[in-house]
């Protein structure tokens, strides 16, 4: 069912006053008639952004250009609005003029001329406000040489239904209306604005990809040009080539905490943690008065297909659920690669974090101290050629955006944590490992 909305008797002649139209509105879409238009092009390029009424149309090319200027009221989202005086030039054409009903007691008067809208028709009010409009309209244009064709004559009521019932998609895609907001060109600039702060944000990670590169260089240079020592000594394999890559952890924890439910049986969910080893996923659901431990434990296995753990000895105050990691390549999750300098790495991994403003929970770091040796011990235990710091985060960041971009050269993550308060503010704890040349 057709609905009718604010209708307008006379347009504002000024190009700064508002034409408020004559909206048909039928779904999610709108024909609107009564749209003021003038010679020129002013409603293409960024000309129409200038405009004080909210939509525009243009019909014709070069110094037969019209352009349609209209601020419809009660428009709901997601509507799409069509021009009805387009739609007559392109159902009609030629030189040609009607009176269409709208709705009620509103009438439209619409024309062309040689196949041109005319800036004298889409005048919308009453059977003698379009009768005016008619008949100013035949006393100040003429026809072609075939004359007028009276598409619609008043007294056939003709409704304006039967312009844009057969009308093709083509024909559609020309009567649009597009919209003159300027938040449309911010949105233009603004993707221009991001895609030069990722050129540079990718020129400089370039950059420093090419910095670690002749870091290492000199590195293997450096060791390769040192005496060489009587007897070649053992060195311990590297422990993070054994250790789920920061990419590996962040997708496998982003997948298996997808399917988790905030409640089971009632028991609310109040921490998750996601860990490199074991590899998997462990949730933390808080007991609930009135719900007992079979209850639980069955409909864990109902929702998730696996078992739940509690501590019954302490009263069951809470259950757990352990997913592993599923992965069909797991040689993917490693990567064995060269430790950078330790003031360079830690200064960038800092500078990557303080990005992402951490101000609230500062990072520090602690060095691992490998077992010293005792007194006597053989010469060939192997030696330890890196350093390891160890740092924890507590923030109310995503780990997917806090470590977006970070460059993870030697860096491990032992675990990701999840925890909500009882006034439901949610906080992410990371913990890992930055492994360093000694």
């Amino acid at each position: 069912m057709m609905k009718r909305l604010k209708p307008v008797l006379f347009r504002p002649t000024s190009r700064r006053e508002r034409t408020p139209g004559y909206l048909l509105a039928d779904g999610k879409t709108g024909w609107v008639a009564g749209i003021r238009w003038v010679q020129g092009g002013v409603a293409t390029g960024l000309t129409r952004y200038r405009q004080a009424d909210s939509f525009c149309i243009a019909a014709g090319k070069g110094t037969g250009q019209v352009s349609g200027l209209v601020s419809p009221q009660d428009v709901r989202r997601g509507m799409t609005l069509y021009s009805l005086a387009m739609a007559f030039l392109l159902a009609i054409g030629g030189s040609s003029y009607g009176i269409y009903r709208l709705d009620g007691d509103r009438w439209v008067f619409l024309a062309t001329v040689r196949g041109r809208l005319s800036v004298m028709g889409d005048i919308t009010g009453s059977l003698n406000d379009v009768l005016m409009a008619r008949n100013q309209f035949l006393e100040f244009n003429e026809p072609d040489d075939a004359g007028w064709h009276c598409a619609a004559e008043p007294e056939q009521a003709v409704s304006w239904q039967a312009l844009v019932r057969d009308l093709p998609r083509a024909h559609l895609r020309q009567a649009r209306l597009r919209s003159t907001s300027p938040a449309r060109l911010l949105q233009v600039a603004a993707g221009v604005v991001v895609l030069g702060l990722l050129a540079l944000w990718l020129q400089d990670a370039s950059s420093r990809r090419a910095r670690q590169a002749a870091a290492e260089a000199a590195w293997r240079a450096q060791q390769a040009v040192e005496a060489p020592q009587p007897e070649t000594q053992a060195q311990l394999p590297h422990p993070w080539a054994d250790r789920m890559t920061v990419p590996a952890l962040l997708s496998q924890c982003r997948v298996s905490r997808a399917p988790l439910r905030m409640a089971v049986e009632g028991w609310p969910l109040t921490a998750w943690e996601c860990t490199a080893s074991p590899a998997g996923l462990r949730l933390n659901y808080a007991a609930t008065p009135g719900v007992t431990v079979e209850a639980f434990a069955r409909q864990v296995r109902v929702l998730y297909g696996r078992p739940a753990a509690f501590n019954l000895k302490d009263g069951a105050q809470g259950g757990e659920v352990f997913f592993p990691f599923e992965t069909t390549a797991p040689a993917a999750w490693l990567r064995d690669e060269l430790p950078g300098p330790a003031d360079t790495r830690l200064m960038t991994l800092l500078s990557d974090l303080q990005r992402r403003d951490i101000r609230h929970s500062p990072v520090s770091f602690s060095e691992v101290t490998p077992p010293e040796t005792a007194p006597g011990t053989k010469s060939d235990v192997p030696v330890q050629t890196w350093r390891e710091y160890t740092f924890s985060v507590t923030t109310p960041l995503r780990p997917e955006l806090l470590l977006a971009g970070v460059d993870d050269t030697g860096l491990r993550l032992s675990s990701i944590g999840f925890t909500r308060s009882t006034q439901g503010q949610s906080t992410y704890t990371i913990k890992g490992s930055l492994y360093v040349q000694k």
